[in-house]
């Protein structure tokens, strides 16, 4: 894997509800530059990257993240997440 480069990288701080909820996964909505994170608390949390953001390392940080919380059964938990382009649509895996 030596043929690999870093092309850019951007950095955010995204606050998660508790000190003990971790992120699990994450899925990329290309065409409208968001990215999708689940916690380990069943939080689907969504930011958008400015193309200020993609273009100037230094950008101003996006809006705050939207935050929804996922109803699942007792003893289940998000396990991945994948977003259809095709569907427009947010997958998400227990």
């Amino acid at each position: 894997m030596k043929n690999l480069k870093l092309s850019w990288e951007l950095s955010s701080n995204l606050q998660l509800h508790s000190e003990k909820e971790v992120i699990r996964c994450t899925a990329f909505d290309i065409e409208q530059n968001r990215f999708f994170f689940a916690s380990s608390a069943n939080f689907i949390y969504t930011t958008h990257l400015s193309s200020s953001q993609i273009d100037e390392p230094c950008g101003k940080p996006s809006a705050s993240p939207l935050i929804e919380a996922v109803d699942l059964d007792a003893g289940d938990s998000i396990t991945s997440l994948e977003y259809l382009m095709e569907k427009e649509a947010l997958i998400i895996g227990t």
